[in-house]
């Protein structure tokens, strides 16, 4: 039944209109982002920033790369001499100087020629690189970014050349006084160590004679004392045992001692028992008198 008058959609509170709820599937579910999605998002956004930063100083880098070749190409190619700062890819930094003008560079087989950027293999070469008198090739591969630093005239270059290769040569001389002067301290280290060697030796020389010396006196004392002209000898020594031995009579003191110095004193008599041989045989005989006519 409908209610007495009231407006059609007054009665039906369900039903669509200025008054009445919404429906679920009209109505807006509003929700707050956690903390990790906002994160994500400042991150998104700075990285948006900083590609966009990268990418406007490239393009700014290209626009200033065309606009110096066309000017080269219109008003030929600079021929100053010009002072850079290399920075490499490694974080080391070199100081040096472009002959010419000529930026970059290719590499043959006997020498360097004009090339493009973006040639395979291309690089600058950096003369007098921190204070050497030569030049090094740097492809463009390792090169970070170069500064210019100004421009040099010939004048400035040749002097510059001049100087480095004075500082070379000085060096070099420096280097040989250095090679000379350790060379005198290795001969007069070899020469001591030779005095030392020599003098070791001849130590060991001398003791060698003083004990072959010692040896010779102790057996000449032995020979004296138990002389062969006494009838000490092998035959005495087998003498004195089997008289022990048979007999039982024990040697006396000087026997005992000759017994114990046995194989000494049969050393001794053959080094020295022909001088007295010779001694006696060098005596001269008596003269026998003349047989009676």
């Amino acid at each position: 039944m409908l209610a007495l008058g009231l407006p059609l959609s007054a009665q039906d509170k369900d039903a669509p209109g200025k008054g009445g709820p919404k429906g679920s599937d009209t109505q807006k579910v509003q929700t707050r982002p956690d903390k990790k999605q906002g994160e994500a998002y400042r991150k998104f956004k700075r990285d948006q920033v900083r590609r966009a930063q990268e990418e406007a100083k490239r393009k700014a880098i290209e626009d200033k790369i065309r606009k110096t070749r066309a000017r080269l190409k219109k008003e030929g190619v600079l021929q100053s001499h010009i002072q850079v700062k290399v920075t490499l890819r490694n974080g080391e930094i070199m100081r040096g100087v472009v002959k010419d003008g000529l930026f970059v560079e290719k590499p043959t087989r006997l020498e360097f020629v004009r090339a493009e950027m973006k040639v395979r293999g291309a690089g600058i070469r950096l003369w007098y690189y921190n204070g050497t008198s030569g030049f090094i090739f740097l492809p463009y591969r390792t090169i970070k970014t170069y500064k210019i630093m100004r421009r040099l005239t010939e004048i400035e270059v040749t002097a510059m050349h001049d100087k480095m290769v004075a500082k070379k040569k000085a060096a070099k001389a420096e280097g040989k006084e250095a090679g000379k002067a350790v060379q005198k301290k290795a001969e007069a280290f070899q020469a001591k160590l030779d005095a030392k060697k020599a003098k070791a030796a001849k130590k060991k020389e001398t003791a060698s004679m003083l004990k072959e010396m010692s040896e010779e006196t102790k057996l000449r004392a032995l020979l004296g004392e138990f002389s062969p002209k006494d009838g000490w000898g092998p035959e005495k020594a087998t003498e004195i045992r089997m008289r022990f031995i048979n007999v039982g009579v024990s040697p006396d003191a000087k026997s005992q001692r000759f017994l114990d110095n046995l194989s000494d004193w049969k050393k001794a008599y053959a080094k020295y028992g022909h001088e007295d041989k010779e001694k006696a045989g060098s005596k001269p005989k008596a003269s026998t008198p003349s047989p009676q006519k």
